[in-house]
């Protein structure tokens, strides 16, 4: 096309009944350089005036449907549903719930012993341990109790929060707490590499009196909350399991649970590393869950044979220690 074609040329859509030429297959790009407006997609660079209709502009694209809150790990406050969810082992729906079948059959799935299952779910779903408990739970909605308010309680037919609470991951700024769960390793690991069933109890220990109580041995910090409703019958509010064993409460009991599930069967204890990592990141140990599915004994394992995939399988009297087959140890 001759550069004098384009002085008087209109540049206008062609019908709508012929598709070769219809305005979406003709886009014409403009813009001005210099002074000089430029002509992209008719294979023409036009200078001067070079008249060009006016289009309607594309009509807005609606914004997309909220499909639900965003999945911030950091306000799942406790570890182990943490892990579940964050794993895709669990998947809540577009708002965030869980049910209870879908928990139970997720633990389940995944090799958890099953009275740690059934127990862990009985105490956060509606039961018959736990009446006041919900169908299904927000599991980025758990922090219901305020931290350090006195004769707080967890809501009727909502998540329930334990009795005390370590404030590790359960606290008003809703992430975790790599401060608080420091000073916990330091008192109860003590330099050692590996958290043993001892050292877990000690964890749940450090957190097991009310706040502004004065320090106790092997306790340097308080409960971050308090659920009233959950406090046991003859534990005051600076009494603790260590000094009052009618302190013992879910608080134990889950801390512990969570030990049994990820211990490490050849080791019969939690890395340092990934007891950090359950707590802070929501990261499964890398042989979960995996170790606890483990071959039929065909037969019994002698002592001294290998025995880390199947410690079950060790012969009357003997007992699998750190891999294999010894004399079992009189308790």
């Amino acid at each position: 096309m001759r550069r004098d074609a384009c002085r008087r040329r209109t540049l206008t859509p062609s019908p709508p009944m012929q598709p070769p030429h219809t305005p979406h297959t003709l886009r014409i790009m403009a813009r001005t350089m210099g002074g000089r407006l430029l002509m992209v997609g008719l294979g023409v660079a036009c200078a001067g005036a070079l008249r060009v209709r006016p289009t309607k502009p594309p009509r807005a694209t609606p914004a997309p449907a909220d499909d639900g809150p965003v999945q911030n790990f950091d306000l799942i406050t406790c570890p182990v549903m943490g892990m579940f969810v964050r794993s895709g082992r669990i998947v809540p729906d577009a708002q965030g719930f869980v049910t209870k079948d879908a928990t139970l059959a997720a633990f389940r799935a995944a090799m958890v012993p099953d009275d740690i299952a059934v127990a862990t779910t009985d105490a956060n779903f509606r039961s018959d341990e736990c009446p006041r408990c919900a169908g299904r739970i927000n599991v980025f909605a758990m922090n219901v109790v305020a931290d350090r308010v006195e004769d707080a309680e967890s809501p009727s037919f909502g998540p329930q929060e334990h009795f005390r609470s370590t404030g590790v991951r359960d606290n008003d700024a809703n992430r975790p707490d790599e401060k608080y769960f420091n000073l916990g390793e330091a008192e109860c690991l003590g330099g050692r590499g590996a958290w043993t069933r001892r050292a877990a109890l000690c964890f749940a220990d450090f957190w097991d009196v009310d706040f502004g109580c004065p320090r106790q041995a092997r306790r340097a910090m308080f409960s971050n909350d308090v659920d009233e409703l959950k406090r046991p019958k003859g534990c005051e509010r600076c009494d603790s399991r260590t000094t009052n064993g009618a302190c013992e409460s879910q608080l134990h009991e889950a801390i512990l649970g969570m030990w049994e599930t990820f211990k490490d069967p050849v080791t019969n204890a939690v890395s340092a590393m990934d007891w950090r990592r359950m707590w802070l990141e929501l990261e499964m140990p890398s042989y979960f869950p995996y170790i606890r599915i483990m071959p039929v004994c065909t037969r019994p394992l002698d002592f001294g044979m290998r025995c880390a995939a199947s410690p079950d399988c060790c012969a009357r009297g003997l007992a699998c220690v750190k891999g294999r087959c010894e004399a079992a140890q009189r308790r």
